[in-house]
């Protein structure tokens, strides 16, 4: 079954809203490349790690538990990471994906 796709205009005080997140975004990963901080989400969980050696995919909600409410709106910003191919561990084998989107209520 197909269903049909609305066209929403975004108000503005949402998109204020998803820029300024994008900005904060942007200022984690300069302080990765930076060296600030862990370079690869996945190496900042003994957990995820474990996963990833087992061979799975994981993401998750940069944010927390939920989406950020904005006005209007609800940002989803997900981070997840996967190996890229089965043999000895590495870390250089994991690729960290970001990837952030916006939905109006």
């Amino acid at each position: 079954m197909v269903q049909a796709t609305q066209t929403v205009e975004l108000k503005p005080e949402t998109l204020q809203a998803y820029a300024k997140h994008i900005g904060e975004a942007e200022a984690v990963v300069e302080q990765a490349l930076r060296g600030d901080r862990q370079f690869l989400w996945s190496d900042g969980s003994p957990q995820r790690i474990a996963q990833l050696r087992k061979g799975a995919t994981i993401a998750e909600l940069s944010s927390g538990k939920r989406p950020i409410q904005v006005s209007d709106g609800l940002i989803h910003d997900w981070i997840g990471a996967t190996s890229q191919w089965k043999g000895p561990w590495r870390s250089s084998r994991i690729t960290t994906i970001i990837r952030t989107s916006i939905n109006p209520r």
